[in-house]
């Protein structure tokens, strides 16, 4: 077993054995206890993000939902911009790309997002070079 591996591994295990001193670990144990943590984690992220998140409502591919491996497959790639777009044309205005990232199609669904926010009612939007621009109004002055 590599040593650097095994130096981070026995104050781990001199920790555990201490606290519970009625048992005996062995290092496989020890790394089976830490794996199913892990994957505990993982299981919780995943069905957290599908099922409880409060964007769990919005439409998008379910591989979406639960991972961001599709939008660096698709970045990868350089095929971004296209595969946005072509989950809008499934998907709608609206479409949930990452677990907590949403894509929207549609000027008139980001007012709405910022104007039902308290802190945003004063946001300006404009469309600049077919791109919906996001400015804050200083002193009756656009600054963008």
């Amino acid at each position: 077993m590599n040593t650097a591996l095994l130096q981070y591994l026995v104050p781990v295990k001199d920790f555990y054995c201490k606290v519970l001193s009625d048992y005996e670990f062995s290092y496989g144990q020890l790394v089976l206890f830490l794996a199913s943590i892990l994957i505990a984690k993982i299981v919780y992220e995943i069905v957290y993000n599908y099922y409880i998140s409060p964007l769990s409502v919005i439409p998008g591919p379910r591989l979406c939902a639960i991972s961001k491996l599709p939008v660096i497959r698709q970045r990868l790639g350089g095929r971004m911009f296209a595969w946005v777009s072509s989950l809008h044309k499934q998907y709608g205005p609206v479409v949930r790309i990452t677990p907590n990232l949403i894509s929207f199609a549609d000027r008139d669904s980001v007012r709405h997002i910022l104007v039902n926010n308290v802190s945003m009612r004063n946001v300006i939007l404009t469309k600049s070079n077919n791109r919906c621009v996001i400015s804050q109004p200083i002193d009756n002055k656009l600054a963008c």
